[in-house]
């Protein structure tokens, strides 16, 4: 079924956007089609799209897998309110985007949704969150800093692999478990101070952390041989 710009289906909870087929750089998705409201973006939706604005509309509760995924001109996404999930690689490999908003509402943030979005400067994440993919910003080379959603249990592994310009983490008091790798080469860190209520930090956590100097771990928290090697 196709309208206007996009090609799209209906379900018992809405429409589905499957696929973009408009030419404009500027999109807004509409939030409704065929008097159906527009519940969710499908997966590769806009896959290799030349767009470099995009406004989702209120009323979607999903973004698919690589909905948004190697669509290198994409700068700016609109995201609604009413968002729940960004699955797995929702925006991987969006080079250009650089800022992203995620909206309160957001409880999942799916494996490699922000992965290799190598212009991201400013995330904005949830005032609380549970759960987190692995690698969700891994290779984000311009990420400076980020605040992590209260109510996250786990940094998952490689979740800030490679980011070489982070240089400010704010970890919540609810975390319990850092990753694997979570920040390997993370390279401008300098300061990390782990919360209380954290068990385990992974192997090779922060390896090659060639600046990370000040570092505060309870004494109750594990810690691997290699978390905080250096190659």
């Amino acid at each position: 079924m196709e309208t206007a710009n996009f090609s799209y289906k209906k379900t018992r909870d809405g429409i589905t956007i499957m696929e973009y087929i408009g030419s404009s750089s500027v999109v807004f998705i509409p939030n409704e089609l065929d008097g159906i409201p527009v519940t969710r973006i499908g997966r590769f939706a806009f896959y290799e799209c030349a767009c470099t604005e995009i406004t989702v509309p209120e009323g979607v509760t999903d973004i698919g897998c690589g909905a948004f995924m190697s669509s290198p001109s994409l700068t700016r996404v609109s995201l609604p309110k009413t968002l729940r999930t960004i699955q797995e690689e929702a925006f991987h490999y969006c080079a250009d985007l650089q800022e992203i908003e995620i909206p309160d509402a957001v409880n999942h943030i799916g494996d490699k949704a922000f992965r290799c979005c190598h212009s991201l400067r400013n995330v904005t994440m949830p005032s609380q969150m549970q759960l987190l993919g692995k690698e969700v910003f891994a290779q984000c080379e311009e990420l400076e800093e980020i605040n992590l959603s209260h109510g996250l249990l786990e940094v998952p592994d490689q979740t800030f692999a490679y980011d070489v310009s982070l240089r400010r983490v704010q970890l919540p008091s609810t975390l319990r478990r850092i990753g694997d790798k979570a920040f390997q080469s993370c390279q401008a860190l300098r300061q990390i101070i782990i919360p209380t209520a954290v068990a385990l930090i992974g192997r090779q956590a922060f390896e090659d952390c060639f600046r990370l100097c000040d570092v505060i771990i309870p004494n109750g928290t594990s810690v691997m041989d290699d978390a905080f090697s250096k190659r």
